[in-house]
């Protein structure tokens, strides 16, 4: 049925992402509940590359391409990644390999570069001087002169166990020699390998790898007692440069099957005072209802609770969406209102046929309470109540944004399509709307604030709206504005007139604005694209975070602060707004695309020296532990981030892809 109207198809392709054909990217399985972390290997190449390795196969993930200059060696200290070329030393982007120079040159040419595990950075020159490096300024110390190796033709370096391995070839087209030093013993040979050509290294969970260059190039596991038993693993790039970098904690909250308990989360979770998390699904639940195409199960959506306990998190599934006039298909998530009772929205259902353009119905805004009297089960069903039903002439389907609300107590959101505003998707709807519910006495008045018409002033709005201190409303459009490709705007209180803050406009490709956006301390206004971006190089980038700074009038300053990494899909970027921690770092999702085999990622943007880079927290593997995130973060008061990813997790459910995950991540720094 949901391929009568065309107009629908689309809101559930948005919904429904798709879910056929995962297939593991990486080997790591963790069992609900278990807290999980793991070694991003990150690699730098002799011509420039920039990538991550697969330690169990020797495959390389290819970053950024070839023809940026190659970084002598790599190493981390506190879970950021420094390099060196020639006498400038660097750190570097995690997300997109951008290199930025830290200090003032050396007096010395780097040869290799590296650290141990306790995050001390050396670097050894070709004179055979080896030197601790200060990540914060790239000042150099003098630790010991090397004379009783040989520089020879390449040198590879890198830590493990308390000690520093260094590698070097004494003379060129011989095999290299392995050696190993320490503040208190200094330097000691190993012996001499059987690899020719070794010429970057790296200690990860009790294992030394190396990778040489020439004709062959391969990575090998080098064991440093015997180093002449090194055995190859496979055939890989020819490196400068390997690294390790320690993910955060993963723990799987709760994998979502498709039944009662829902499938595909969109929305991110809500926490309370208590530590419970509250959210929808935007399928599953009562599979009776809302069958889709050739009868496969789909169910309306759910909304639900987790509780932690000493055992881990209980599932409580809250309400099963029916797809009458209580809604179906909830994409946006669950908030508190002044009164302490959850408040969402459903993208279908409430009236049938709304309009004749929404067959399923234009959405509905719904409050959820819990049932007044004691429940025995756990499977209790709380109690909706359905505040609006959109009619399209008001409004139609909204999005991923969650509501809002205001000081006393009224409520606003948006909605993609409706109202009276221009004639958007195929040309049969209204352009979305940005709208007010004002409350009295148990009933609900809906007000349109705003129609967009996809002109100028934009068009389909799929996140919400945020205020500032003064009571004006901010948001995006993913349509309309210059170019046609979105726009950030302000609807100034209480006129609501609006004034346009940013149009989405790039030459390079079509930039899509999806997610919402987020204030600062300082009243500066930050949000994502999902794709595209300036990257350099003639590449164009998979999304970026913007800041938004007001100038005193309009348009406000625009400021790109990040860019993501170049890739085959530029639609893999940010789906969702990004949030602030305590400290002034951004968190945040990449949605992933399943046709490069990219399922999505949790990142942190933290600020270096005025520069903005990535840290890299977990990249999901389309396994157990999830794939695909379009909801942003939560943060808790401990600094702990809470997320869903719309796949993964029961593998043997949803078509073999999986209904979707609850995930925590705990930063290990």
């Amino acid at each position: 049925m949901f391929q009568k109207n065309p107009g629908i198809a689309r809101i559930l392709r948005n919904a429904a992402i798709s879910i056929i054909g995962f297939g593991l990217l990486l080997t790591f399985n963790p069992a609900a509940g278990a807290q999980t972390s793991v070694n991003y290997v990150f690699t730098t190449t002799t011509a420039g590359g920039f990538g991550m390795l697969n330690l169990s196969t020797g495959a390389w993930t290819q970053i950024v391409g070839e023809g940026a200059f190659p970084l002598a060696g790599l190493g981390v200290t506190g879970n950021i990644l420094f390099g060196a070329h020639t006498s400038t030393f660097y750190l570097v982007d995690q997300g997109n390999g951008n290199p930025t120079a830290v200090g003032q040159p050396a007096s010395f040419t780097y040869a290799d570069f590296g650290s141990t595990s306790d995050g001390t950075l050396y670097a050894i020159d070709t004179n055979l001087n080896l030197y601790s490096i200060n990540p914060s300024n790239g000042q150099a110390t003098l630790l010991q002169t090397l004379s009783t190796m040989s520089a020879g033709c390449e040198l590879a370096m890198s830590s493990g166990a308390g000690v520093l391995y260094i590698a070097t070839e004494p003379n060129c087209g011989e095999d290299s020699y392995l050696y190993s030093w320490s503040p208190a013993g200094g330097l000691t040979f190993l012996g001499q390998t059987n690899i020719n050509r070794l010429r970057a290294m790296v200690y990860v969970d009790g294992v030394l790898y190396g990778a040489n260059v020439g004709e062959l190039t391969y990575l090998w596991i080098i064991p440093p007692a015997d180093p002449s038993h090194s055995s190859h693993v496979g055939p890989t790039p020819p490196f400068a440069g390997m690294a390790a970098v320690q993910s955060a904690t993963y723990t799987s909250l709760y994998k979502f099957t498709g039944g009662q308990d829902g499938a595909v989360p969109t929305a991110p979770v809500t926490l309370d005072a208590a530590g419970n998390l509250y959210g929808t699904a935007s399928q599953g639940g009562d599979t009776t209802v809302c069958t889709g195409t050739n009868n496969l199960p789909l169910g309306c959506g759910t909304a639900y609770k987790l509780k932690p306990g000493a055992s881990g998190y209980t599932f409580d599934p809250l309400y099963k969406f029916q797809g009458g006039e209580d809604g179906a298909t909830p994409l946006a998530g669950l908030v508190f209102g002044p009164n302490g009772t959850l408040y969402g929205t459903t993208s279908t259902g409430g009236l049938t046929d709304c309009a004749g353009y929404f067959p399923l119905g234009c959405g509905t805004v719904f409050n959820l309470q819990a049932p007044p009297t004691f429940c025995r089960s756990v499977l209790c069903s709380w109690n909706e109540t359905v505040l609006h039903h959109f009619d399209q002439s008001d409004g139609a389907v909204p999005g991923y944004g969650n509501l809002t609300f205001d000081a006393h107590g009224n409520i606003y959101g948006t909605t993609e399509y409706g109202g009276s505003g221009g004639h958007c998707d195929y040309g049969f709807y209204g352009c979305g709307t940005v709208y007010e519910l004002m409350g009295s006495g148990g009933n609900w008045t809906e007000s349109v604030l705003y129609n967009f018409d996809a002109g100028l002033g934009g068009g389909e709005p799929q996140s919400g709206v945020i205020f500032d201190q003064s009571g004006n409303l901010y948001g995006t459009t993913k349509n309309g504005g210059q170019g046609g490709e979105g726009a950030v705007y302000q609807l100034a209180s209480p006129s609501w007139m609006e004034n346009i803050l940013y149009n989405a406009w790039n030459s390079l490709c079509p930039i899509v604005i999806i997610g919402g956006l987020t204030f600062d301390s300082s009243g500066n206004l930050y949000g994502t694209s999902n794709n595209c971006g300036e990257y350099g190089q003639g590449y164009v980038g998979q999304g970026f975070v913007y800041e938004l700074t007001p100038p005193g009038g309009y348009p406000w300053t625009y400021n790109q602060i990040y860019t993501f990494a170049p890739d085959a899909d530029h639609a893999a970027g940010p789906w969702s707004n990004v949030v602030f921690d305590s400290s002034g770092n951004l968190y945040g999702t990449l949605h992933g695309s399943l046709a490069v085999d990219d399922y999505g990622r949790v990142f942190e943007l933290t600020k270096v020296d005025n520069i903005w880079t990535q840290k890299l927290l977990w990249m999901f593997t389309g396994g157990t532990d999830g794939a695909i995130p379009v909801a942003t973060v939560t943060l808790d008061a401990n600094g702990d981030l809470y997320g869903t990813t719309t796949a993964g997790g029961n593998l043997t459910d949803c078509n073999g892809a999986g209904c979707g995950v609850v995930y925590k991540i705990t930063l290990t720094n």
